[in-house]
């Protein structure tokens, strides 16, 4: 008699020959053994399949899609075909640590408020560095309305917690239809959080999704912010984005410095906590900082005493700007 898995691993595959061997490799390898692993593959045109078909593993199942349906409906499809208690995401170019599963499991037995949960990843191939994601699921849902702070393939999620919230992923949020659904999931009272522990080694090759269509990028987050944010009152969506991405040339000193104060209050005015709004919005100001500085240190000058985070180490950066 099969075993039913505790955990559904959802890895879509298109035209992933170069790296899909590494991928399945490494979710084989978990030390927590009790899954399947869906591997869907959308309609590839390379030898993908073939690679596949190299591993002799009874947690595989082979899904084909008989064309491409893209990413967003493969997703909705391994969660629909998902038998686990907890749903894994996992991409066909990434590398999931050994302890990725056991660590997350873990996690879930021991906070049973929590629906999503995500981790901390390494990049690794064009560029090298560790990202440390927020893990305290207050703040976290914070930066949400501003940045996707969630490592997608990185994600675990209960099951049940997304069928009965009847989630999926929605096409009017291409290129950023997870950053959607984690914005869903909290409109619909799930609870988000992430580990601290580096869990996923996620591949870069200089060519993500936002340097390739960047000329939509604005529109595309835009479109998310008008989608999810209207409670906070907000009119101008475009100095929103401005502030969330650090991009204040367009704007004046004192349209950004009351664009701050209206998020603050409307934050607060919504039930956040005050001291995670300001931390959240600290690490804005200072980005913002940076930038007007390459304008113009008196900008930055005005920006830093009018916003109130003035410190020595700001200081010392607008004398070297000054002197060069």
């Amino acid at each position: 008699m099969t075993k039913t898995p505790i955990i559904s691993v959802i890895l879509p595959v298109y035209n992933a020959e170069k790296f899909v061997y590494q991928a399945i490799d490494s979710i084989l390898k978990q030390s927590f053994t009790n899954f399947e692993l869906l591997i869907i593959n959308d309609g590839s045109s390379d030898n993908s399949l073939e690679i596949i078909g190299e591993f002799s593993d009874s947690r595989i199942k082979i899904i084909n899609n008989t064309k491409n349906i893209g990413l967003i409906g493969t997703l909705n499809k391994g969660i629909k075909l998902s038998k686990g208690e907890f749903i894994a995401r996992m991409d066909a170019d990434d590398i999931s640590l050994p302890e990725r599963f056991k660590k997350q499991v873990d996690f879930f037995k021991e906070n049973e408020s929590i629906d999503i949960l995500g981790a901390s990843y390494e990049i690794f191939g064009f560029e090298n560095k560790t990202v440390n994601l927020t893990r305290e699921p207050n703040q976290l849902e914070i930066e949400l309305f501003f940045h996707n702070c969630i490592c997608h393939p990185s994600v675990m999620m209960r099951t049940q917690s997304i069928i009965q919230s009847n989630l999926k992923f929605e096409n009017n949020f291409i290129h950023n239809e997870d950053w959607a659904f984690w914005l869903s999931a909290l409109q619909k009272g799930l609870k988000i959080a992430n580990l601290p522990d580096i869990l996923l080694k996620y591949r870069s090759e200089g060519q993500n999704i936002t340097v390739k269509h960047k000329n939509s990028v604005k529109s595309r987050f835009i479109n998310l912010y008008t989608s999810f944010l209207p409670f906070l009152n907000i009119v101008d969506y475009e100095l929103h984005w401005s502030i969330a991405h650090s991009q204040p040339q367009e704007y004046r000193i004192s349209e950004l410095i009351d664009q701050l104060k209206f998020t603050q209050n409307s934050l607060i005015k919504n039930g956040y906590d005050k001291i995670l709004i300001e931390n959240v919005l600290s690490k804005k100001k200072v980005k913002l900082f940076y930038k007007l500085t390459d304008q113009s240190t008196r900008r930055g000058l005005i920006f830093l005493f009018k916003t109130k985070t003035f410190n020595w180490r700001y200081f010392y950066y607008l004398l070297s700007k000054f002197f060069n």
